[in-house]
C-alpha cells in the first residue's frame, strides 16, 4: 500500500464498497486519464473497461469538452434557474429534443440519475393529482431493476442489496416480472440475446401478442391501474441488475399497456442513452415514445455531473396555472452552465468523430470477442448489446459450486487480476463485463481482449 492509498483510506469513504476489503485490496489512485485510458500516481496504465462507471463516451479528457469548459467558465460558471436561464442551458435543451421523439418538448435539469428518477416519480404523481386522478400514486417496478439510492428511487429499484437497510422508509412499489429469456422455459416467438447479436429484436405486432411475460405484466397492469401512476424501467438493458438483457417486443408491449391503462411510462435512461446499446436511446429499439425519459451519465461523456429528466408537452401542460399547479422541486445545480457547456460540446463529437459509426463498427467484435468465453466450464451465458458484453459466471471456479446472484471471492479475485494486467473492470454479483466507450477503436479492443484474455485464464479452464 503506498502513500496515497494510506492517506485515502484514512480520510475516505467510497460508495458501493465495502471498506474493509480495501485493506486487503487497496483501491488504485488515478492520477490523470486520456483516451480510453487511465494512469495511477506510479505511472501505470489501465484500459477503462466499464467506462468509469458508464459515464465514458469519447474518451477521458477529449480536448473539445476540455475547451468547452474551459470557455464556459471564464464567461459563467452558475446561475439559478429558477427565474433566470442562460445561453448553454437553452442550446442544450434545444439539442436534446432534437434527439427525442417530437412529443417530448420540455427538459427539466437536476444532476445525477437519481435526481432524474426522483424528478420523474413526483411529476407522475402530481400529474395525476391535476388531471382529476388523485387516487393515482403508486408505481409499477421490474424484478431486477434499478433507478438509484435515493429513498425514492430505491422504491421504485429492486436491488435488495441496496434497499434492505432501509425497507421500513420506502414506499411501496408493484413488482412486475422482468422477462428471463436465458431461463424462460415456455413457447416464446423471441430469442434470447444470447444466442446471437441482434437475437431477439424482433418487435411486429404478433411477436408482441404471443409473448408469455406481457401476458402476465397485462395481469399486474389491470389490477393495478386505478392506483398506479407509472411503470418505471431501464429499457432492454438492465445495469444493475446484473446486466440482463430483454426483447423489444416486451417494451413495446409494455407502452401498448400502459397507454391503454393510462399508467405512465418512466424510460430510465441513464446508463443506456447516448448510443451505450446502440440506438442513440435504447427504447428505440421498440418504436415507442415514453412519457418521460431520465438521462444522465453520457450526457457529458463523464466530465461533469449532470441529469434530465424529459417530458412530452401534454404532461408539461397539466402544470401550468397557479401557484399550487407548480412543480415545486430544485436543485442548487441545476442546469450548471459549466455541465451544460460540457454536454453541448459531447453531443457535437456524435457528428464530428462519427462515434454512433464507429460503435457500429466496434459492437460485433466486442461480442464475438466476450463469446469466446462461454467455453469456459461453469459459464452459463454470455450476453451482448451495442458496447455492452456480459458473462455470467454459473460455477464458482474456487470450489465448483454453483454461485447465487450475490458476489463472491472469485469476483473481487478477477477484478484484482484486471487490475495486474491494466484492465479496470468491476464485476457485478456473478457477472463479469466490459462496458466500454462508444469511442473505442479496434487496436485498442484487441488490446483489451489481449489482457481480458490472461485475466480469465488464471481462474477458468
Amino acid at each position: 500500500m503506498n502513500n496515497w492509498q494510506e492517506r485515502d483510506l484514512k480520510v475516505n469513504w467510497h460508495p458501493d464498497t465495502q471498506m474493509a476489503d480495501l485493506n486487503e485490496y487497496p483501491p488504485i489512485i488515478v492520477k490523470r486519464a486520456k483516451g480510453r485510458k487511465l494512469y495511477d500516481t506510479d505511472g501505470k496504465e489501465y484500459y477503462d473497461g466499464i467506462s468509469s462507471w458508464w459515464c465514458q463516451v469519447h474518451g477521458h479528457c477529449h480536448p473539445k469538452i476540455a475547451e468547452a469548459v474551459t470557455k464556459q467558465i471564464q464567461e459563467l460558471d452558475h446561475v439559478l434557474f429558477g427565474n433566470a436561464a442562460h445561453p448553454r442551458a437553452i442550446e442544450l435543451s434545444e439539442n436534446l429534443l432534437e434527439t427525442l421523439p417530437k412529443e417530448i418538448t420540455k427538459i427539466f435539469y437536476s444532476d445525477n440519475g437519481s435526481t432524474a428518477v426522483e424528478v420523474a416519480l413526483k411529476m407522475a404523481v402530481q400529474y395525476f393529482k391535476q388531471t382529476g386522478k388523485p387516487q393515482k400514486e403508486m408505481f409499477i417496478r421490474l424484478d431486477d431493476g434499478y433507478h438509484g439510492d435515493t429513498l425514492g428511487a430505491m422504491s421504485v429499484g429492486s436491488i435488495e442489496l441496496y434497499a434492505s437497510p432501509f425497507k421500513s422508509l420506502l414506499f411501496e412499489s408493484i413488482p412486475c416480472p422482468s422477462p428471463k429469456c436465458g431461463e424462460c422455459k415456455e413457447l416464446c416467438p423471441v430469442k434470447t440475446f444470447s444466442k446471437e447479436i441482434g437475437a431477439g429484436l424482433q418487435t411486429d405486432d404478433n411477436t408482441v401478442k404471443n409473448l408469455p411475460c406481457l401476458k402476465v405484466a397485462e395481469k399486474i397492469f389491470m389490477e393495478n391501474y386505478e392506483r398506479a401512476a407509472a411503470i418505471i424501467l431501464e429499457p432492454i438493458l438492465l445495469g444493475a441488475g446484473r446486466l440482463q438483457m430483454y426483447p423489444p417486443a416486451w417494451l413495446k408491449g409494455i407502452r401498448e399497456l400502459s397507454k391503454k391503462y393510462d399508467i405512465l411510462l418512466i424510460a430510465d435512461e441513464v446508463a443506456t442513452g447516448f448510443y451505450r446499446t446502440g440506438k442513440f436511446y435504447a427504447f428505440e429499439y421498440a418504436n415507442i415514445v415514453p412519457d418521460m425519459v431520465c438521462l444522465c451519465k453520457g450526457i457529458t461523456s463523464g466530465t461533469m455531473p449532470l441529469a434530465v429528466t424529459a417530458v412530452t408537452e401534454e404532461i408539461y401542460t397539466a402544470f401550468l396555472g397557479g401557484a399550487e399547479r407548480a412543480f415545486w422541486h430544485g436543485h442548487t445545480y441545476t442546469a450548471n452552465a459549466v455541465a451544460c457547456a460540457a454536454a453541448i460540446a459531447s453531443l457535437k463529437l456524435f457528428d464530428e468523430e462519427e462515434t454512433m459509426k464507429n460503435a457500429d463498427r466496434i459492437a460485433p467484435l466486442l461480442f464475438e470477442g466476450m463469446k469466446r468465453y462461454e467455453v469456459f466450464s461453469g459459464i452459463k451465458e454470455v450476453r451482448g448489446l451495442g458496447m455492452v458484453a456480459a458473462m455470467e459466471i454459473e460455477v464458482d471456479p474456487l470450489t465448483g459450486k454453483n454461485m447465487d446472484k450475490s458476489s463472491s471471492k472469485i469476483m473481487k479475485m478477477i477484478y484484482q487480476e484486471g487490475l495486474k494486467n491494466g484492465l479496470l473492470i468491476r464485476p457485478q454479483a456473478n457477472v463479469s463485463y466490459l462496458f466500454l466507450p462508444q469511442s473505442t477503436k479496434k487496436d485498442e479492443l484487441e488490446e483489451i481482449f489481449e489482457r481480458l484474455e490472461k485475466v480469465y485464464a488464471k481462474f477458468f479452464r
